[in-house]
């Protein structure tokens, strides 16, 4: 006899996974271009979206939305370093408005240049008197939001499976950063994995931190073993007892893509055309104190081709928003139905990076808004969170419902099969970072220390900030930076040698201590590079 369920409007479940990689002033000198992509982040993606999700709290209008929030992002918005930075960088752009309004006086661009310096004061004023914590919190609380978080540093976990002791040191410090800054909240539940990284035998790690979901691209599940029946439209039970939740990656290509989704519609704002490249050195340069021409954030044009541009209209973009949502939402209802030819009980998830939203692509929030504004409404689909699906296993024959699949180990991204972090360009970091770790473990005493231990002894510090170094190795955007050859190819190469560098330095430092002369595996960072 087939299990009966209670038969409800196919669930939309959105994920949205906000991660960027560490900066720390003690080890970077700022201002810098990477400190930058915190303030861009913040300024155009992060308090955007809590602004449309006010004004949706402010009509009465629900809600739901899973955000993922990965351990070096939280220790970056709690650091005072960084938020004084952010402040500072505000005020130049304030500063910087000021200059454009005189110098566009009477040009076509007085109201957009209007627009940013009201948008930029309403941040200064969101950030003096609640701040992005206190909000995220409310919006918890109220059951709109729900929170998880992600590996210590990003960390894409196929690249480490045949380490399990740094698989589980990444899951279990991500942990506990998130629970040290989100410490309002007993349970998450979920776990992004980054990267939507899967490798068999990954999930006995999660089970034993009490993990029950996660998400992972369509294709894992849908070539899984066996084969699931009802394709990306409904969460599988894998072996270990994780629920696996399908992205539907043809939903999700109408948002992310450039090319065939709504960003690259004409009448939004074009990223690349920066003021930055408008101004004389002079007057860019009093914006930029680190003397590094890059992007303002301010930005006058919409896409309307590579060579000519058309000037960017804010309220005809808007009206473009909302023929954009109700498309999208439109596109949902078609598709729940014909998810329901796989199942009674569709699920369609819908997951992307937070920062395409406003910072890529500038009308995102408001875009999401208008979804959100317009799905309230619907009776056609409804939107859920993840544990609204598994709240309905309370018997065996609805855990029947689940099919159990074994998933194909794959990621999201370029080619869905870790194309992206492991390729000829990254072998030789690659050869280096796990000649750091086979190092480091030779050293490291067991059991790991707490990165939050209060034990004072030498030995016990020595052993935290090698800890720490390996974990800052081993972010997956390094490698990514690395691999997609984009100008920030430089930055990422950067970055693991000064890690790799710092790692050999402990070392070097815990051999001295223990009296060890005989440096047989000495690692020696000039001969690596």
């Amino acid at each position: 006899m087939k299990p009966q369920l209670l038969l409800t409007p196919p669930s939309i479940i959105f994920v949205f996974h906000s991660h960027l990689p560490y900066l720390n002033q003690s080890t970077i000198p700022l201002p810098s271009v990477e400190e930058t992509w915190f303030y861009e982040a913040v300024i155009e993606s992060y308090i955007p979206l809590i602004f449309s999700f006010k004004r949706l709290k402010d009509k009465g209008i629900p809600f739901k939305l899973v955000l993922s929030l990965s351990p070096t992002l939280l220790d970056m918005l709690e650091n005072q370093d960084m938020q004084r930075g952010l402040k500072g960088h505000l005020e130049r752009l304030k500063d910087l408005v000021e200059f454009e309004e005189r110098r566009l006086k009477g040009s076509p661009f007085e109201e957009i240049i209007r627009f940013y310096r009201e948008r930029f004061e309403e941040i200064g004023d969101f950030l003096q008197r609640v701040g992005i914590m206190n909000a995220l919190k409310e919006f918890s609380e109220t059951g709109n939001i729900k929170l998880i978080t992600t590996t210590a540093t990003h960390a894409y976990l196929p690249l480490f499976s045949q380490y399990p002791w740094v698989v589980e040191l990444q899951i279990r410090v991500g942990i506990e950063i998130f629970k040290r800054h989100i410490w309002w909240l007993n349970n998450t539940g979920g776990f992004w994995l980054p990267e939507c990284g899967y490798f068999r035998g990954l999930f006995k790690y999660l089970k034993s931190y009490h993990i029950e979901w996660t998400v992972l691209e369509g294709h894992s599940i849908a070539f899984g073993t066996p084969r699931s029946r009802y394709g990306v439209f409904r969460p599988v039970r894998t072996p270990e007892g994780i629920f696996v939740f399908p992205r539907d990656s043809s939903t999700c290509e109408l948002v992310w893509s450039r090319e065939r989704g709504y960003p690259g519609n004409l009448w939004y704002r074009d990223f690349y055309r920066d003021a930055c490249y408008e101004l004389k050195d002079s007057e860019w340069k009093r914006f930029r104190p680190d003397g590094i021409r890059h992007h303002t954030g301010l930005k006058y044009w919409r896409i309307t081709g590579r060579e000519r541009k058309a000037p960017y209209i804010r309220q005809r973009a808007l009206k473009q928003v909302e023929v954009d949502a109700r498309h999208f939402v439109d596109f949902l209802k078609k598709r729940a139905i014909m998810a329901k030819g796989f199942t009674h009980n569709p699920v369609i998830v819908v997951a992307f990076d937070t920062e395409l939203f406003g910072h890529w692509w500038f009308e995102g929030p408001e875009w999401l808004e208008k979804v959100f504004e317009l799905l309230s409404s619907a009776t056609e689909v409804a939107l859920s969170f993840p544990e609204d699906i598994l709240n309905q296993v309370s018997t065996v024959t609805e855990l029947a419902s689940f099919e159990l699949v074994d998933p194909l180990p794959s990621s999201w991204g370029e080619g869905g099969f870790s194309d992206t972090w492991i390729s000829k360009k990254s072998s030789f970091y690659l050869r280096s970072i796990y000649r750091a770790i086979e190092l480091a473990s030779s050293y490291l005493r067991q059991p790991l220390p707490s990165i939050y231990s209060f034990s004072e002894s030498a030995e016990t510090r020595l052993d935290k900030e090698l800890i720490k170094e390996l974990l800052l190795l081993q972010s997956s955007d390094f490698l990514f930076m690395i691999n997609k050859d984009s100008g920030s190819r430089i930055y990422g190469e950067e970055r693991l040698k000064r890690h790799l560098k710092r790692i050999g330095q402990i070392i070097g430092v815990i051999q001295r201590s223990r009296g060890i002369s005989d440096f047989k595996e000495n690692f020696s960072i000039d001969s690596d590079f």
